[in-house]
């Protein structure tokens, strides 16, 4: 009788120990280091429709940095242009429910894939590599010249000279 009582109260105390740990967990974060996304590839759009093809951004995870761009226009040219910022090209702080990179200005949520740097909220995609996050970037950055295109002829139809 004495060893099941005894034992009782070993299992008891491991419980209560476990429940009070998996509590106190339930409530912290959980960080992962800011190089374990290293070789992702990420293309998010903007998640107002009709989506505006100028707010497209990529972004490459290379070890802590993340290297960012965006499709632009120059001199009537559609083009994939580096948007890295030179101070801070850091990964923040990678939890379980979030990454976030340069200074927090952008957050990732990991399950919904939805990015917000505060004012516009796009939908992410992971591409598998480098030769898609290419490949789907430049189709980004077509569809933009196509647009840009449209928009030149339209203006310039009745122009004489």
């Amino acid at each position: 009788m004495r060893i099941f009582l005894i034992l009782n109260i070993i299992f008891l105390t491991n419980l209560s120990f476990t429940t009070n740990q998996s509590d106190y967990l339930s409530d912290k974060k959980i960080f992962f280091p800011t190089d374990s996304l290293r070789g992702t590839f990420l293309i998010c759009v903007s998640k107002k429709e009709p989506a505006n093809p100028r707010m497209v951004m990529g972004f490459k995870f290379q070890d802590t940095r993340v290297f960012g761009y965006r499709i632009g226009i120059k001199q009537n040219k559609a083009q994939v242009q580096n948007w890295t910022p030179a101070d801070y090209p850091y990964v923040s702080a990678i939890t379980t429910d979030t990454v976030a990179w340069w200074n927090s200005l952008y957050a990732l949520n990991r399950e919904t894939l939805i990015l917000n740097d505060g004012i516009n909220s796009k939908q992410c995609e992971v591409q598998s590599n480098d030769l898609a996050y290419a490949t789907k970037i430049e189709e980004h950055r077509k569809e933009l010249q196509i647009l840009l295109n449209k928009e030149i002829s339209e203006r310039t139809k009745n122009n004489k000279i």
